[in-house]
């Protein structure tokens, strides 16, 4: 049997990036008969550049048998048509019949507001641009504070964070200015959080003390660039790319072409200071409690916590019951809970998944659990919500 070479035309502009493609080699691997190859220079995310013309020449010569691609032009998803080969799109904006693989906006902006009410937060924005994925992000986000009984502006608009963009600044600073403080913003994507947080600092405003900012990608590249460590919504970028990679191998040895969008639920809200309005004057204890809610998704335990705060287990026993009223398993048991309930809420996956992807070892024991804490089962916590409203493939597919 021929290898299935396989060909990956993304920017590789981020780190978010290189963790699609880390997922999309690791399937390879497994697939045993696959073969990727990284050809970058072939993408371009604006403008009206598509492929080379030489496209259709370099694809015979290297035997590639498909493409995974990140596709957000009409020039680009002309060329990819013309060369007749599978093709799984990796997270791109251009709407299109192509098979799929996409992290749930919806659940992004759903997820951050969540967490900025969390904050205790009354006042919110949304920074976004015109393009689908942020529409999506945009109108989930509003629709989730507008049923807590919250107004949500908008401003979209690109802002370039550096020193002689005064042109392009004015507005965002006049709109962050505008929103009643402290304001709870959501930027649709972490670059845009870079420059929300230059042009909070031209403006003198706070974070997160007038605006806490929350972004989306946990993309270590933009978020390292914040003066003021950026909270992020991870995307789960290395089950994308897994994924992708696996649905692609799968069109190439059937020679049917899987015309769908896969949603994959997002990671978890990667909590630090840009959204800290926790009332607890107490650093070690706020590190704990944000590692405890970024790790939500794996199996958890007070050891785990004791290994990435410095601090002795007494006085971290001591400190939760003083400042937040519960123990420290008790507040990884919740944040275990909180997020088994958004998946049950948004997702239409079976409760073994819920219990896997909410960091439970066994569904048994996240049953045991859910009912303790919630007096009621998972399934009747589902039949009591409404109708989700996307599908998921199975977390162990992934």
């Amino acid at each position: 049997m021929p290898k299935l070479n396989v060909v990956a035309i993304l920017p590789l502009i981020g780190s978010n990036d290189a963790r699609i493609l880390h997922g999309a080699i690791e399937a390879a691997r497994q697939q045993g008969d696959a073969e990727l190859y990284v050809w970058s220079h072939w993408h371009c995310r604006g403008g009206g550049v598509g492929l080379p013309a030489s496209a259709g020449r370099l694809l015979s010569r290297f035997g590639i048998r498909g493409i995974l691609a990140d596709i957000w032009t009409a020039p680009m998803m002309r060329g990819l048509r013309r060369l007749h080969v599978p093709v799984v799109d990796i997270g791109g904006d251009y709407p299109s019949d192509v098979t799929a693989v996409h992290v749930d906006n919806a659940a992004l902006g759903r997820m951050a507001a969540r967490h900025l009410l969390d904050q205790g937060l009354k006042s919110f924005g949304f920074w976004g641009q015109h393009c689908g994925k942020a529409y999506r992000r945009r109108d989930a986000f509003v629709a989730t504070l507008r049923k807590a009984g919250f107004a949500c502006p908008v401003f979209e608009k690109d802002v370039i964070p550096v020193p002689w963009s005064e042109k392009n600044e004015g507005p965002a600073r006049r709109w962050l200015q505008s929103l009643p403080k402290p304001a709870g913003v959501m930027c649709w994507y972490d670059w845009q959080a870079v420059a929300a947080q230059y042009v909070c600092r031209q403006a003198g405003l706070r974070i997160p003390d007038e605006v806490a900012l929350i972004g989306v990608d946990n993309d270590d590249l933009w978020r390292l660039q914040c003066p003021v460590p950026l909270t992020s919504i991870d995307t789960n970028a290395e089950r994308i790319g897994y994924r992708a990679m696996q649905m692609l191998c799968g069109m190439m040895r059937s020679g049917r072409r899987l015309a769908r969008e896969v949603l994959l639920p997002p990671g978890n809200v990667v909590a630090r200071q840009s959204t800290d309005l926790l009332a607890i004057d107490n650093p070690e204890i706020v590190e704990a409690v944000r590692f405890i809610q970024s790790n939500s998704d794996r199996p958890t335990t007070v050891r785990d916590v004791l290994k990435a705060v410095p601090i002795s287990r007494r006085k971290l026993e001591i400190r939760f019951l003083e400042l937040l009223g519960r123990t420290p398993h008790q507040q990884i048991q919740h944040a275990h809970i909180e997020r088994a309930k958004m998946l049950m809420e948004d997702y239409e996956m079976s409760l073994a998944d819920v219990a896997e992807m909410s960091g439970f070892k066994t569904q048994s024991a996240f049953s045991a659990l859910f009912k303790l804490l919630t007096q009621c089962t998972p399934g009747q916590y589902r039949r009591g919500r409404l109708q989700p409203k996307a599908t998921s493939p199975s977390a162990s597919s992934a």
